[in-house]
């Protein structure tokens, strides 16, 4: 039953994937989410928020890989093993 020929006139069309919006959450949103949090939970979500950090690496995120003279925030060890540097947001001060 397998292996068998198929006729070269079959007319068929390929069936279509839906079209997925994202969901996205608008400032004023953000900040009533990050305004609801505390302490460190806070400090971390606008280091995320602010910096473009993903979770990983705001949770690896280390003293010595902040600069505040430069208002920098440096990724060490992110996707692909690179290095990168960020925006270190002022609401984090």
């Amino acid at each position: 039953m397998l292996k068998q020929k198929l006729d070269d006139s079959i007319n068929s069309v390929r069936a279509k994937r839906p079209k997925r919006l994202p969901t996205v959450m608008t400032r004023k949103e953000v900040i009533r989410v990050i305004n609801s949090m505390e302490g460190t939970h806070q400090l971390i979500a606008k280091l995320l928020y602010g910096g473009g950090l993903c979770l990983m690496e705001g949770v690896r995120l280390r003293v010595k890989d902040i600069d505040f003279q430069r208002n920098q925030i440096i990724v060490r060890d992110s996707k692909g093993t690179k290095g990168r540097i960020s925006v270190l947001p002022l609401s984090a001060w």
